[in-house]
């Protein structure tokens, strides 16, 4: 009887937390409603039956996006929270890749780079070296990103699916 009493009063205390509130204020919650209609009820402007909205997918930046593998391996790209994207195309695993796949290596490999934009999940950024850029566009999902490419170099054009691939750190 004192586990339950004491798993009930850390569930409160969880959803207190949740939903903005403290365990010692005098608006309790209604101990008799599911805590996912007790959330919904402390938000403005949502029914009581209403699920909570989850968050969109974002981009991840604890790892590297690999294509579908290609004839000539496959394509990386590898974004940061400053807004920096690099990309590259190898036959490395993503481990191998990851070693030397960094925003400090842009200039001294040569890496394809650009600036990323990202609005309403549209996900756009343009990756140049010497030689040329590729336009990319597409959308973020949950682990995964689908672009569209554009080369401004040869003009080959393509849609790919780039997977996440979480690195260790």
């Amino acid at each position: 009887m004192r586990r339950r009493s004491l798993q009930r009063r850390l569930t409160l205390i969880m959803l207190a937390f949740a939903v903005g509130c403290s365990e010692d204020t005098a608006d309790q919650p209604d101990r008799t409603q599911t805590p996912a209609k007790q959330l919904a009820e402390s938000k403005p402007g949502k029914k009581a039956d209403e699920v909570p909205e989850t968050p969109p997918p974002t981009l991840k930046f604890n790892g590297v996006y690999r294509s579908t593998k290609a004839n000539d391996g496959w394509q990386y790209l590898r974004f940061y929270s400053d807004g920096t994207v690099i990309s590259v195309s190898s036959t490395g695993d993503s481990d191998a890749v990851a070693r030397w796949f960094k925003k400090e290596n842009t200039e001294s490999k040569g890496l394809p780079h650009g600036r990323y934009e990202i609005k309403d999940q549209r996900l756009s950024f343009s990756a140049a070296t010497k030689r040329g850029t590729v336009d990319y566009e597409g959308v973020i999902e949950e682990n995964a990103l689908t672009l569209k490419s554009h080369s401004r170099i040869n003009d080959h054009r393509a849609t790919r699916t780039f997977s996440f691939v979480q690195l260790p750190e």
